[in-house]
């Protein structure tokens, strides 16, 4: 039997394609975007997560140099589909991450989509916990808050 490497062949390819064309591909990852600015967690097929995460944490990267920076708030025009967001991605989660280099955002696998068995993703934003701490929060509300989250996260598996 020959085994054929024809799949993991890249051939200048370096990101997923995700739908119908690369048009489509931009709509689902601004929307995506979006709800994760909205809601701060959102539930997706893993591959699509895995795709928006870079363009998340750059997101928030623009969000750091603030709304005065035009390049920054171009990219959050464009990336955000709801535009009563924008301030919030600059007053509200911006803010949080100022001494954080990177790494605002969170993947975990949850169990496989029932009707189509397809892998499935949580993201989420990471330093909500350590902001919370740094507004008066004991040790033990945030060992209770952290035990809270993996509780949520357990109800998945």
């Amino acid at each position: 039997m020959r085994l054929s490497v024809a799949a993991a062949i890249s051939h200048g390819r370096v990101y997923r394609r995700l739908g119908l064309g690369p048009e489509s591909r931009i709509h689902l990852l601004r929307n995506l975007l979006t709800g994760l600015v909205r809601h701060e967690r959102i539930e997706a097929p893993w591959a699509r997560v895995d795709e928006m995460r870079g363009y998340a944490e750059k997101l928030i990267d623009y969000g750091k140099l603030g709304d005065t920076n035009e390049r920054a708030m171009r990219m959050a025009d464009f990336w955000l589909t709801e535009k009563d967001l924008i301030p919030k991605l600059f007053q509200v989660l911006a803010p949080r991450y100022k001494d954080q280099n990177g790494g605002y955002t969170r993947m975990l696998q949850i169990p496989n989509r029932s009707t189509d068995r397809a892998k499935m993703a949580v993201i989420e934003r990471k330093a909500f916990l350590h902001w919370y701490r740094g507004e008066g929060m004991d040790e033990m509300e945030f060992t209770k808050a952290e035990s809270n989250l993996n509780h949520l996260v357990s109800e998945y598996q």
